[in-house]
């Protein structure tokens, strides 16, 4: 079995790369419907409908035009997550985004401003093979 790590990912807003990102993530579920009757002595359950969500975290920058000035508060976007990197032969996942919330980070001391973007998807990601 492979396994990756994190410095591998990358994340594209279109076909610009994204901007000091330092993590990233993305979250499929699946809703259920409720079909219990009257008669049922346990819940009766059916898949409902699925859903895409996720965050992008990134250190701030001021010049990113191409990336991080392109997540703005209610825009879509195209994203595309590479977990595995951006090479040939590698995952990736498109993903038609609506950027719900975004929120700037400015600790005390030392530490570095951050940015931090969340996004819901608009339709199903797409998953292929980088050619």
């Amino acid at each position: 079995m492979t396994t990756y790590q994190g410095h591998e990912g990358a994340v594209y807003s279109g076909s610009a790369q994204i901007a000091e990102v330092v993590s990233w993530n993305y979250t499929e579920t699946a809703g259920t419907t409720d079909f219990t009757n009257q008669a049922a002595t346990h819940e009766i359950k059916k898949v409902g409908l699925k859903s895409t969500s996720g965050s992008v975290n990134c250190f701030y920058v001021d010049n990113d035009t191409t990336g991080q000035d392109t997540l703005s508060i209610g825009s879509v976007v195209s994203l595309v997550l590479y977990p595995e990197g951006n090479t040939t032969g590698k995952e990736r996942v498109t993903i038609s985004a609506i950027v719900t919330s975004k929120a700037v980070d400015s600790p005390a001391g030392m530490g570095a401003v951050t940015k931090n973007f969340s996004w819901e998807a608009a339709s199903a990601p797409v998953y292929s093979t980088i050619i």
